[in-house]
């Protein structure tokens, strides 16, 4: 079974929060919020995890099951071989796909844009989950280390890099938009900006030469002119330069593009 990429809008088409919804096979959704209980046990800041109980036509009825689950992020290169080694269940490649593991639910789901997958396990149960996956080989990650490694893939984070500023089509999230489905809030912008175009700025991963992350805000210009403005940023030891993400002008959101603040050289990267 796969998810589904769903973004939560106002009437405006603004605060795009992107939320993969995960059926199982006991026919409930699950709903996690990013990002969660990652990497043994760090929370979050938006954490909730609920249960549509019901679903019919446009009625649905959902439980907050925060208090009772667990969900453990297990990422990296390697992480199909950890799962494996730990005895979880082979997933199909697609985003989402899911399987039981006893009375928890893996899924191919991430924090970070990489290769990864969420455990979602209850409560009492976490711990043993946990040393499990430590005798297999697991190592903890901090943190940074998921920031870092998400701004390598160019991933965005709800509160950082998406609030109520952005519209969905900026936020580049067209995973998530759907232009045939029946009414829903912000259809009307999405629709507008999708047949007249009309978007200025678009979300893009930008590197920058140094060690040194520039402030959430900083504006970056091309010849004295307005360019980009960045949201997040870290250094990357993978890179070695910082990784970031920012809302560039579409005119210059081709790869490779270059543009400054000061002393700070930065480009618009491939991720």
């Amino acid at each position: 079974m796969a998810a589904s990429i769903v973004i939560c809008a106002n009437p405006k088409s603004r605060k795009p929060e992107d939320i993969p919804f995960c059926p199982s096979r006991r026919k409930l959704w699950n709903a996690i919020g990013l990002p969660v209980d990652r990497a043994f046990g760090s929370r979050g800041t938006s954490d909730r995890r609920w249960r549509v109980e019901e679903w019919r036509a446009h009625d649905v009825t959902l439980e907050d099951v925060t208090p009772k689950l667990a969900t453990i992020a297990v990422e990296g290169p390697k992480s199909p071989d950890l799962l494996a080694a730990a005895g979880a269940p082979a997933l199909e490649t697609c985003y989402g796909a899911n399987a039981e593991w006893g009375s928890a639910l893996v899924a191919r789901l991430n924090v970070t844009g990489g290769l990864g997958s969420f455990i979602i396990v209850p409560v009492a149960e976490k711990d043993g989950i946990l040393r499990t996956l430590d005798a297999a080989g697991a190592v903890p990650a901090d943190e940074e280390a998921f920031r870092v490694v998400r701004l390598e893939h160019g991933k965005p984070r709800y509160g950082e890099d998406i609030s109520e500023r952005y519209l969905a089509q900026e936020a580049n999230q067209a995973d998530a938009l759907h232009f045939h489905k029946g009414c829903y809030l912000g259809q009307e912008i999405v629709e507008r900006l999708r047949s007249r175009g009309l978007i200025q700025r678009v979300l893009k991963p930008l590197e920058i030469d140094g060690q040194r992350p520039p402030e959430p805000r900083t504006k970056l210009q091309i010849g004295g002119a307005p360019a980009a403005e960045i949201t997040s940023a870290a250094y990357s030891p993978a890179l070695g330069k910082v990784a970031a993400l920012g809302y560039v002008r579409v005119e210059y959101a081709q790869p490779g593009t270059e543009m400054a603040a000061g002393e700070l050289r930065a480009r618009v990267r491939t991720p």
